[in-house]
């Protein structure tokens, strides 16, 4: 069992969801036994690893019941796509007509990405509360491989989420930020 870590009394409050565990061992590291503090909600290992690898995003919570968007990478326009394949663009991502959350990297988006995953685990594994964390050596890991990740090749526009990415590779357990301080 899974769970999904929620600002207390933060109920339909959108952005609440402040950490994700993988099981009971991570979720007495992060709330430090303390649930009570937090909104805990039980979510299935499929959903668990959706989020964990940006696939999808809880928005908030009602109760025990929790409001996901499911976000969706593709190109909505061939002929865009071959204009601007490995091209450097300006945009954040590519984004569709209809305002249907699907999304494509760009090289120049995927690195952006990919430099502020580093900092982000830089600032983790160097964090005090992390030093007990039992998944602090996967993290020390994720950021030596990210750090030396070649994104030479992709295929543009990724159609996936950077995590996705390298998931798809089969190298490494992805970690996501939300599941450590």
């Amino acid at each position: 069992m899974a769970y999904l870590i929620f600002n207390n009394e933060a109920e339909g409050v959108l952005n609440s969801l402040t950490k994700i565990a993988e099981d009971d061992i991570n979720l007495n590291f992060l709330t430090f036994g303390n649930l009570n503090s937090f909104k805990i909600i039980d979510i299935n290992n499929s959903d668990f690893n959706l989020i964990k690898l940006n696939k999808k995003i809880a928005l908030s919570y009602n109760g025990n019941v929790v409001n996901y968007n499911n976000i969706v990478y593709s190109v909505i326009d061939t002929a865009y796509k071959d204009a601007y394949i490995n091209q450097e663009r300006d945009s954040d991502f590519l984004l569709s007509n209809d305002d249907t959350n699907n999304y494509g990297f760009y090289k120049k988006e995927l690195r952006i990405e990919l430099e502020h995953k580093k900092n982000i685990f830089n600032i983790i594994i160097n964090n005090p509360l992390n030093k007990n964390s039992p998944l602090l050596n996967k993290a020390k890991n994720y950021s030596l491989y990210i750090n030396s990740l070649n994104l030479s090749n992709v295929e543009y526009p990724l159609l996936n989420t950077l995590e996705g990415y390298i998931d798809s590779l089969g190298q490494i357990e992805v970690i996501n930020p939300l599941q450590l301080f």
